[in-house]
């Protein structure tokens, strides 16, 4: 079934040989993996490397496990990362509080000369329709006014 699709999709087995140089004339044999290569042989010696030189730790002959020092290096800079990003976190949270202030102060001058033009108006309208009922616009702004 697998190769039904593949075969409808146009993905066939990939060229070996001298059909991939027939088709690749211009790289030659450049297509082809080298039969000599033994891609494992890489990991034994990244391996070896890491149990000799005590990274992830070891087992002693008498059966005792040590640790590396991969492990608490890791550890290490985890935590400097962890602080780092801290103080960036604190910084961003001062700089939101004070626009936060900022946003909240406009927002306060704002309301507030919209309220004492309200106030002013309708005392305004009050003076004018009954002078000597009412105290002064100035008075009334000097005791209710924000």
């Amino acid at each position: 079934m697998a190769n039904d699709y593949n075969s409808i999709m146009g993905y066939g087995a990939p060229p070996v040989g001298d059909y991939a140089a027939s088709l690749m004339p211009n790289l030659g044999n450049v297509a082809m993996i080298p039969t000599g290569a033994d891609p494992s042989s890489m990991w034994d010696g990244f391996s070896s490397w890491m149990d000799s030189s005590g990274v992830l730790g070891k087992t002693l002959a008498d059966g005792t496990k040590m640790q590396g020092w991969g492990a608490p290096l890791l550890g290490a800079a985890s935590g400097l990362m962890n602080g780092w990003m801290g103080m960036q976190q604190l910084k961003l949270g001062k700089d939101t509080l004070a626009n936060n202030k900022r946003q909240f102060q406009l927002n306060f001058d704002a309301q507030k000369k919209t309220t004492n033009a309200a106030l002013a108006d309708r005392q305004n309208a009050r003076v004018a329709s009954n002078p000597s009922a009412y105290q002064s616009v100035g008075d009334y702004m000097k005791s209710y006014g924000i």
